[in-house]
């Protein structure tokens, strides 16, 4: 929810409506898919007995979602101008390049979420409790790089909180890496 807080600082009100819209319609759907990513991980990872099963897990998983992924994506693409004209005309200016920044960042969440339950599963405490801090870094980076995209409007405010997301995925992957490695 932080992008919403940034958006009256750095650009209006009427752009954080148009916001609103949009989170609702288009990456409202990227939300489910990301706390499902997140769930369905964590029981099955715990349980597996070894890397090889880890690794399988993740596979199959993974192809799963970025299937959902791509297939919600195209229909989002296509359907949502649709969407948003037949249920508010003009009266929020949703163009396709912002359609296209809320895919990107919709689809970021969903790896993101990916990325955190295969770390809440693998990883140990110590490395749990390291990992908080760094979500805290990666919410800066989101913030610093949601105001710098701001220069380029909504749509740029979006890509910088979809960035934000991209990095506590690859936080989360680092910390992840030496439970998948084959010694491990």
């Amino acid at each position: 929810q932080a992008d919403r807080l940034l958006i009256p600082r750095v650009l209006s009100l009427e752009d954080l409506a148009t916001f609103g819209v949009l989170a609702a319609v288009v990456i409202a759907p990227f939300r489910t898919l990301q706390m499902g990513a997140n769930f369905s991980l964590l029981p099955r990872l715990r349980a597996a007995e070894d890397v090889e099963a880890r690794r399988r897990i993740l596979r199959r998983e993974a192809l799963g979602l970025g299937l959902a992924v791509t297939l919600g994506s195209l229909l989002l693409l296509a359907l949502a101008p649709w969407v948003f004209e037949w249920l508010f005309g003009d009266k929020f200016p949703i163009t396709p390049a912002l359609i296209l920044a809320a895919v990107v960042a919709g689809n970021a969440r969903v790896l993101s979420g990916f990325a955190k339950g295969t770390a809440s599963a693998l990883c140990s405490s110590d490395q749990l409790r390291m990992l908080n801090p760094l979500t805290w870094l990666a919410t800066g980076a989101a913030f610093a790089a949601g105001t710098f995209g701001a220069g380029w409007g909504l749509p740029g405010l979006v890509y910088g909180f979809a960035l934000g997301w991209v990095t506590l995925a690859a936080v989360c992957a680092f910390q992840v890496r030496p439970h998948l490695r084959r010694s491990a």
